[in-house]
């Protein structure tokens, strides 16, 4: 590794060159500082050196030439991948000058600065002071429409999701992890397209399932008394309750196989009290995989992914359940039956993983029940159910344990 003397003393003499009356002297002043920010060291010292680095690299990341200011936003990238590094690019209008990239950036560079909003809105990273200046925060809601609607992959599954739509989820769910930062997205104008935008993103196999999922989860923590936005996320139950219930329960659905994962799925009573955009979600579900075996449906939910999104979507209705109003929404709507049997399908599955995701759903149905009026159906004893792998292995160990711990207690008394 090169000497900490070596890297700051590299620093002051790059530094001007950032400014130089020639393009092709700043592009390469640039690229320099792109290659120190490659490793551990060089962002430490480029860190070190923030108050005279930052302002020559905002002002290329700005600037008209493509290849100095792709050299900067992969600088500042890699600078804003540390709290220091982010705190001081906060301070220098980092923030401010990669939003205002996003609709007049290359592709390069846009790309490259929603990787910079994503570093930037971490809160593990810097505080989320910056997000409201300058409505910084509509520009970032903008570049979610735009790239939701110019960016959808192709119908079906996808490996890959289109990198700039995926750097924009993974800020707003940073955005939405502070109370500030949900009631401000909550509040504004714009937040029924922007969860319109989220939900438009749950179809099964999308890569940022997840990333939406926990987005949602995230903004359903303002159901909570006293918390930021609460008032307006209750005003948006109300309006539109029974739709975003219905989008948050279909993803947790188990669809028809020609198998039953539990005796049956929904009694035509239950079909009938379905509110028409869960119905409408449920059997768009199951056209689209009413051939698909039992065995993969059960592989599918098991995959990382999507452990992850029907822990976060049951999470979501979870934390609505302290909200009155979406409560009525999700009784209105008919989710119970949903509820159901996604926990008889994670059951069937025995796999560990769904263990936070089956407590998280009998915690809802417990406080769903709870609620004053309960759900359309008479709330009955809980069956017995069996054990997952897990819970027998746990019994088992702790069974020898006790037994052991017998043996020595006689040995000992003998």
């Amino acid at each position: 590794a090169r000497p900490a003397c070596d890297l700051a003393s590299a620093m002051d003499e790059l530094s001007p060159f950032l400014a130089h009356e020639r393009a092709d002297v700043r592009a390469q002043a640039a690229e320099a500082v792109a290659a120190y920010s490659s490793t551990d060291d060089g962002v430490a010292a480029l860190v070190a050196a923030a108050d005279a680095l930052l302002p020559g690299l905002v002002s290329l990341l700005g600037g008209a030439e493509a290849e100095a200011a792709g050299h900067a936003a992969a600088a500042l990238v890699n600078i804003c991948s540390s709290a220091d590094g982010s705190a001081a690019a906060v301070g220098a209008g980092v923030f401010e000058a990669a939003v205002a990239q996003l609709d007049s950036g290359s592709a390069e560079v846009r790309e490259r600065c929603t990787m910079l909003l994503a570093n930037l809105t971490n809160p593990s990273l810097v505080d989320d002071a910056h997000l409201l200046r300058g409505g910084s925060l509509d520009s970032l809601l903008a570049a979610i429409f735009t790239a939701s609607a110019t960016e959808r992959p192709s119908e079906g599954r996808v490996s890959e999701a289109p990198a700039t739509l995926e750097h924009l989820v993974s800020a707003l769910c940073h955005v939405a992890s502070t109370d500030s930062g949900r009631g401000e997205l909550l509040r504004h104008a714009r937040a029924l397209p922007l969860l319109q935008a989220l939900v438009a993103l749950l179809s099964p196999g999308h890569p940022l399932l997840p990333a939406a999922a926990r987005t949602l989860r995230n903004l359903a923590f303002s159901a909570a008394p006293g918390a930021g936005g609460r008032a307006a996320l209750e005003a948006l139950l109300r309006k539109e309750g029974e739709w975003f219930v219905s989008a948050l329960a279909a993803p947790l659905a188990p669809h028809e196989t020609g198998e039953k994962t539990s005796g049956s799925l929904y009694e035509a009573e239950e079909r009938a009290a379905f509110a028409p955009p869960l119905r409408a979600a449920l059997e768009a579900a199951e056209a689209r995989r009413a051939a698909m075996p039992l065995a993969d449906a059960i592989a599918a939910i098991d995959s990382s992914g999507g452990a992850e999104a029907r822990l976060a979507l049951t999470e979501a209705l979870l934390l609505l359940s302290a909200s009155e109003d979406a409560c009525a929404a999700m009784r209105s709507a008919g989710v119970f039956p949903v509820l159901r049997e996604s926990r008889s399908l994670l059951l069937l599955s025995e796999d560990e993983t769904h263990r936070p995701v089956v407590e998280a759903n009998e915690r809802l149905v417990s406080a769903f029940h709870l609620q004053a009026g309960g759900t359309t159906h008479a709330p009955q004893p809980s069956a017995p159910r069996g054990q997952f792998v897990w819970e027998k292995e746990d019994a088992a160990r702790e069974a020898a344990a006790a037994a052991g711990a017998a043996t020595e207690a006689a040995a000992a008394a003998a």
